[in-house]
């Protein structure tokens, strides 16, 4: 079995993030630039090498479209455990979801996959465009936003998928396939940095592909592409009346700055014998026409 994962290096996003006004590039606040490899990609490198543990006899080769200097995915899919990796070079001119799926699928047209593994999205333009043209392009069936692999074999994959308001979908796929996995399709695995550092002393193979994209039958990515920066939403925090009681300043913080409703009606409690108190009951049942 010969399974392909693309992956792509991203941002660390747990750190602060700024955007640049006059470029809209997304860069770390006051920080040098640090990088990981995309986590809904690293968990499609995970599936392949558990579907490679099953099958013994099983390759998994890892691509990516990146400049020099941004393979840091690679090196790790290196020390994770990949059998080879690959650095598609894109053109400078060129760019965009659409370009990389194009330059993906041109690298796999001869290769005869039996499996292509994408991340159904990336952290830095969530497009979730990449892993379906691929497949669009090679004529294969596909499966996006899986959660769980069930079974691979006799040419068939088994799958979950994730629907809307947490419902899931049973799939089965005939192979050769591409599919998009969502992060917690697989469980991370620790990689000690002793192997990191023994993948960094590997060499990445380079291939340069020499596509024109229109001559092909992908749809074009906008020529000039707009980036406007995000406006900054301000919080407002709630605070309560000060000229209110302490009781009723509880309560309006507790219901979160909502005044309670006041009813309309004046109620009043009635007191009396039983025989006062159920002849009130009865005229009241009766006046609102419940009995």
């Amino acid at each position: 079995m010969k399974l392909a994962v693309c992956v792509k290096e991203v941002l660390d996003s747990r750190l602060p993030l700024q955007v640049v006004p006059q470029t809209g590039e997304v860069t770390h606040l006051a920080s040098a630039r640090v990088t990981l490899i995309n986590p809904s990609d690293r968990a499609a490198l995970e599936v392949a090498l558990m579907l490679k543990d099953q099958n013994p006899d099983s390759r998994v080769e890892v691509f990516s479209v990146c400049a020099a200097g941004e393979d840091n995915a690679l090196y790790f899919a290196l020390a994770r455990g990949a059998d080879s990796v690959e650095r598609l070079a894109p053109d400078r001119h060129l760019a965009g979801p659409p370009y990389t799926a194009l330059l993906l699928a041109s690298r796999f047209a001869n290769e005869k996959f039996d499996l292509i593994c994408c991340g159904d999205e990336t952290l830095d333009n969530s497009s979730a465009m990449v892993g379906p043209l691929i497949a669009e392009l090679l004529d294969y069936p596909q499966l996006t936003g899986v959660t769980k692999v069930r079974e691979c074999s006799c040419g068939k994959l088994l799958a979950e998928r994730s629907l809307d308001r947490g419902h899931r979908e049973l799939i089965e796929m005939e192979l050769p396939g591409v599919v998009t996995f969502k992060i917690e399709a697989a469980e991370p695995r620790y990689v000690s940095v002793r192997r990191l550092e023994q993948a960094r002393r590997r060499e990445i193979a380079v291939r340069q592909l020499d596509i024109v994209p229109s001559k092909s039958r992908l749809p074009r990515w906008p020529d000039a592409e707009k980036k406007v920066p995000p406006r900054a939403r301000v919080k407002r925090k709630f605070t309560p009346d000060s000229n209110l009681p302490p009781a009723e300043r509880v309560k309006m913080i507790m219901a979160g700055g909502v005044a309670p409703q006041q009813s309309s009606q004046n109620s009043a409690i009635l007191e009396g014998d039983s025989e006062y108190l159920s002849e009130q009951l009865f005229r009241f049942l009766r006046h609102h026409e419940f009995i």
